[in-house]
């Protein structure tokens, strides 16, 4: 479909697979966000920062031969989601068993 974004995400091809954490929607709401103006371009942006998600999402940051981080923005964004649904879905079942 012209302008989808895809990767293979089967589950056939994943293994060892390990929770994102506990402290993991913590360690977002105190990652380095933003916009920013980008050194090289002088072009206006928003992100964060890959040195910031690099201490708690390794997997979501690469660097090139220069040492320069990247940040796969769409993996990253997409495992945040799904841990906020889960922390919603805990939070309303607390305040139900608390009627």
């Amino acid at each position: 479909m012209p302008g989808t974004v895809a990767a293979n995400s089967d589950e056939t091809l994943k293994t060892d697979w390990v929770d994102l954490g506990d402290g993991f929607v913590e360690s977002l709401a105190v990652l380095k966000a933003g916009t920013y103006l980008r050194t090289d371009t002088g072009v206006r942006q928003v992100g964060v920062s890959a040195q910031s998600l690099q201490k708690f999402l390794q997997e979501a940051v690469e660097a090139n031969e220069s040492g320069i981080l990247s940040v796969a923005y769409g993996h990253a964004a997409l495992a945040a989601c799904v841990k906020l649904a889960q922390r919603v879905l805990e939070l309303e079942a607390k305040l139900r068993d608390k009627k």
